[in-house]
């Protein structure tokens, strides 16, 4: 097939249907992700299928967003809001849909095309993860056709050349599904592989409206024609009406972000931390067993390392901790999950 002119290439599209989304708000001095909200649904077998969370600083708590089935949706809810009795905010949102691309190669220029089609479709991001291959939208389920409709017009698929072509593929048998879910807890969690970035930088950046969030994925498509990398990114929300957006960047991706005004002539005014560390890793079931980003989360907490932002999609953990920090994350991540010390 030749490509499309004007369309981006990607390798696939997947749609997570029928679930729902709980978004947690801790204010300044919580305890951190383990104890406040891995921890309990982990007790109580709870399955995530995404997360997306932002560790907190002086001047603010932590903030995550993630997605279950639509049954175990209000247990989740009404579990984290009973144990903690007013100390932070909890917002259930109920008929969600996850909506992946990949993959995107950490490419800058294809996730802003992601964000702009979702904008120009009308569709409000609810909250946004990434893994080293695929880029994850949290959407309402009353939004998915015309996301579906709107991502064709920009991109272009191997496997299906329309919405028709892909509706075929988005339904599979409900017993093939069954079959797909882990039916077994391992002792310890296995990974393939555990791979570290060292001395990035950490952007955040709060955006308001749709309106802003075109000029976010304008701005990383502009990025990404320069040559530059995002190694992370993920999205929670805000009250009443904001996106918190942090993103890692290399040192020279960010003297190109800077070079391109850091996206304040978007109106944004992005802050920078750092140096950070970054890993990736995925293994066998990490998106259909609960209890998988409580081992992380544990282990990193043990080991002292101040978890500053995690991204849970699709079968991969990718978390971003202090480089002052790396070396007892990287230990403490090995004992957790079984990795091969000279992976």
């Amino acid at each position: 097939m030749n490509r499309s002119v004007g369309k981006l290439r990607a390798g696939g599209l997947k749609v997570q249907e029928g679930g729902a989304a709980v978004v947690s708000l801790f204010p300044a001095g919580s305890p951190g992700l383990g104890p406040t909200v891995c921890g309990p649904l982990a007790r109580q077998q709870l399955n995530l299928s995404l997360l997306a969370h932002l560790g907190g600083a002086e001047d603010r708590g932590h903030a995550s967003i993630f997605c279950t089935s639509r049954e175990d949706g209000p247990q989740s809810y009404a579990l984290l809001s009973t144990l903690h009795q007013g100390a932070a905010a909890f917002r259930l949102l109920a008929g969600t849909c996850i909506i992946s691309l990949f993959p995107h190669d950490r490419r800058p220029d294809l996730m802003g095309a992601f964000c702009l089609s979702l904008s120009r479709a009308g569709v409000m991001l609810r909250g946004l993860a990434s893994s080293p291959a695929a880029i994850a939208a949290v959407i309402s389920l009353r939004a998915k056709q015309k996301a579906i409709a709107a991502l064709f017009e920009d991109f272009e698929f191997r496997a299906y050349r329309s919405p028709e072509e892909f509706a075929v593929v988005l339904h599979p048998p409900e017993a093939a599904v069954r079959e797909v879910v882990a039916s077994y807890q391992e002792k310890a969690p296995r990974i393939y592989t555990l791979v570290q970035q060292d001395d990035l930088d950490l952007w955040e950046v709060a955006v308001s409206s749709r309106a802003a969030l075109r000029e976010v994925g304008d701005w990383l498509r502009r990025l990404g024609e320069d040559g530059g990398r995002l190694p992370f990114l993920v999205a929670v929300p805000q009250p009443p009406d904001r996106l918190r957006l942090v993103f890692c960047l290399s040192d020279e991706g960010s003297r190109t972000l800077l070079r391109l005004g850091g996206g304040r002539e978007a109106g944004l005014n992005p802050r920078r931390r750092g140096p950070v560390a970054a890993f990736f890793t995925h293994g066998p079931h990490f998106g259909d067993r609960y209890g998988i980003a409580q081992v992380l989360a544990a282990a990193l907490e043990e080991a002292g390392a101040p978890l500053l932002a995690l991204s849970c999609a699709v079968s991969s953990l990718s978390v971003v901790v202090p480089q002052s920090l790396a070396a007892a994350a990287r230990r403490a991540l090995q004992g957790a999950f079984g990795a091969p010390h000279g992976d």
